[in-house]
């Protein structure tokens, strides 16, 4: 009575032992994968700017943020122009540090308010 051996239940549970085994093994030979040979996710597609917004852009701005994706390759302009948009309302607030000086606490200026005094123009 002491050892059993009939088999038949076994099956099912050797199989998804066997299936979380192999689940389980991927991550763990992907982390063992050195980060600098991952291949990175490919980059979203920006969306369009839509009509409206794209309006409200005065052109010569929207002509320096064209210019500044160019630059930058994989940057959308339409980033810079959110970023302009949020920070200056694309050069039209007249907060401190937008026009002249900086701002209210003394570190940017300008329309997209660059960091001027902690080194070389470095944070919005």
């Amino acid at each position: 009575m002491g050892r059993r051996d009939d088999h038949r239940g076994e099956g099912p549970w050797l199989m998804l032992f066997l299936v979380l085994l192999a689940v389980g093994a991927k991550p763990a030979a992907e982390a063992a994968t050195p980060h600098h040979r991952r291949t990175p996710p490919p980059a979203p597609t920006p969306a369009a700017a839509s009509s409206t917004g794209r309006a409200d852009i005065p052109p010569a701005y929207l002509v320096l943020y064209q210019r500044g994706a160019h630059a930058c390759p994989g940057l959308s302009w339409a980033v810079l122009a959110g970023i302009g948009k949020v920070e200056t309302n694309h050069g039209r607030s007249r907060a401190p540090g937008v026009v002249s000086g900086v701002n209210r606490f003394g570190c940017c200026s300008g329309p997209m308010q660059f960091n001027i005094r902690n080194g070389p123009p470095s944070t919005w």
